[in-house]
């Protein structure tokens, strides 16, 4: 099995997050690409990471991930990828 994904993410993360719970986490939550950091963010918050907690996932395979589009009169408008920030 290839990992379609990437995942990039501080100490916070990976000192209470195993990568195999991580890749678990993140093909579980796929179905809604865009929640998938923070979905790993909260995770280590609720563990009690008591470090900073940053979280980047890029997704590898074409047709995964949180691109939208904005149509106007039948053609593109505008393209973005939906982020989401935050802070403990």
């Amino acid at each position: 099995q290839t990992d379609d994904f990437i995942c990039l993410a501080s100490d916070g993360l990976w000192d209470v997050v195993s990568s195999e719970e991580v890749a678990g986490m993140v093909r579980d939550t796929v179905k809604n690409p865009s929640m998938v950091a923070q979905r790993l963010g909260l995770e280590a918050c609720s563990r009690g990471s008591r470090d900073n907690i940053s979280v980047l996932v890029a997704f590898t395979k074409q047709g995964l991930g949180s691109h939208e589009k904005i149509f106007e009169g039948g053609r593109e408008k505008h393209g973005f990828t939906q982020t989401f920030y935050g802070s403990r």
